[in-house]
């Protein structure tokens, strides 16, 4: 996507049951918002993987929370 660069994930877990696997972790991007300037964005990361016929995994599905628009006060 244009204006996110450098991504990083960290798997907390990784479950796997034969040809599907479901990855938790976090991860962290960086956000060019306004033109010559950087925000970074950190948050949750959940991902649905299925085995290909190559026999590689592949993500099929993939969702992310953002911790910087969590509500102030909520854990």
């Amino acid at each position: 996507m244009a204006g996110y660069g450098n991504a990083t994930l960290q798997f907390d877990q990784i479950q796997h049951w034969g040809d599907v696997a479901l990855v938790t972790g976090r991860y962290t991007v960086e956000i060019s918002s306004i033109p010559g300037t950087l925000a970074v964005d950190r948050g949750s990361y959940v991902g649905h993987w299925r085995r290909m016929a190559d026999g590689q995994f592949r993500v099929t599905l993939s969702l992310c929370s953002s911790d910087r628009w969590r509500h102030p006060g909520h854990q």
